[in-house]
């Protein structure tokens, strides 16, 4: 139980750091997604922990309470981080055309109604 309370502790940590190192916001958040896992998983052995009475119950009720804190900050980074890829996006606005009488191109006034509805 030990060692795999460890290795969900490490793994929070190296996906925080491997998050942070990408470039993308697509990427960093899915390696925070990772982490926020690790945390839970964290929070489990340290529950399990406490309830097999191998660590004092406020010690387990500490760190079970520091583990919920930092996934709340965790979970504000990942819809940050997915906010962003959303403002990366082109946006394009959109063109008033100037029409001549007599364009052969120019739209039909009896066909915008039909384009519109679709």
């Amino acid at each position: 139980m030990g060692q795999q309370l460890v290795r969900a502790c490490d793994s929070i940590g190296a996906n925080l750091v491997e998050g942070d190192g990408r470039y993308s916001d697509a990427d960093a958040a899915h390696f925070f997604i990772i982490a926020r896992a690790s945390a839970r998983e964290a929070r489990y052995w340290i529950e399990r922990a406490t309830v097999r009475q191998l660590i004092r119950q406020e010690v387990g009720e500490t760190q079970v309470a520091a583990l919920c804190s930092a996934t709340q900050l965790l979970n504000r980074l990942i819809r940050y981080r997915r906010s962003r890829r959303q403002s990366d996006r082109v946006k394009e606005m959109q063109a008033k055309y100037v029409v001549e009488a007599g364009d052969p191109f120019a739209p039909d006034p009896d066909l915008e109604s039909v384009h519109a509805e679709f």
